[in-house]
């Protein structure tokens, strides 16, 4: 924890998201839910495809990925929905 919070709560940082944390497996059960369908509809899930996700040259199907951070806490996910392959990296420094 080297940014400890503060006496009434969370830093700057974490006030944007209500002060939520989770872990890399969770983060990754969270996507996993999300790209079975279970967190948003068919047409939602098409338009987050279409917002976040483009062709792959790599494996010829689709790749969704998301990454950000504040200079101390960062996170990448990434999917091949198509291979159903997916990974959820997070740091707690840069």
């Amino acid at each position: 924890m080297d940014k400890p919070w503060l006496d009434d709560g969370p830093s700057w940082t974490l006030q944007g998201n209500g002060g939520m944390l989770a872990t890399a497996e969770q983060l990754a059960d969270w996507f996993d839910a999300v790209y079975a369908g279970e967190v948003l509809g068919p047409e939602a899930l098409d338009k987050f495809y279409e917002l976040n996700g483009g062709g792959n040259w790599l494996t010829g199907g689709m790749r969704v990925g998301q990454a950000g951070g504040n200079g101390v806490f960062n996170a990448q996910q990434e999917s091949w929905v198509d291979r159903d392959v997916h990974f959820t990296l997070l740091t707690s420094t840069s």
